[in-house]
């Protein structure tokens, strides 16, 4: 008897397996964006030196424009933990907060985490972050931007972007 009900409900639930829709996916092509960044100003955090690696934190602000534009008033926020080994290189991993409009989009908040490595030899630097949230119209808003420019300057961006 056990094994009869245990049959019928192993068919009742492949039915209603079967018979759902799959997870979500974007029925669109990612979006392929570009524009500039300008670093516009900073915070100091905290500075640990061991040897010839100092490990720092800081938050810079950055204005940037393009295909994604900041809100009036609202710099992107960019929260750095960094390792850096003098004279030669910086490799960070980093909070990024952008509020504004991404063209193709919307408008609202997105929260994205970052890699970022800069040659303190030629004065360039390069990384990605990828988006992970946010709110608004960019709640769901998955992908990756990529940057690179002058250290504590500015610089440009390229993203592909999803909206689920």
């Amino acid at each position: 008897m056990n094994f009869r009900r245990s049959l019928r409900m192993s068919i009742i639930l492949l039915a209603v397996a079967a018979g759902s829709p799959a997870a979500p996916a974007s029925a669109e092509p990612p979006l392929e964006l570009k524009g500039s960044y300008q670093i516009v100003g900073g915070a100091p955090g905290t500075e640990r030196a061991t040897g010839n690696v100092v490990h720092t934190t800081f938050v810079l602000y950055s204005t940037v424009s393009g295909d994604f534009v900041s809100a009036v008033g609202t710099p992107v926020v960019t929260e750095y933990d960094c390792i850096t080994v003098t004279g030669r290189s910086i490799s960070c991993r980093a909070e990024e907060t952008f509020t504004g409009t991404i063209k193709g989009i919307g408008a609202g908040t997105t929260v994205a985490r970052a890699h970022v490595k800069c040659d303190l030899t030629t004065g360039m630097c390069a990384g990605s972050s990828t988006t992970r949230g946010g709110s608004g119209d960019l709640a769901d808003v998955r992908g990756t931007v990529r940057f690179e420019g002058r250290i504590l300057a500015s610089g440009t961006y390229t993203a592909r972007l999803n909206q689920y």
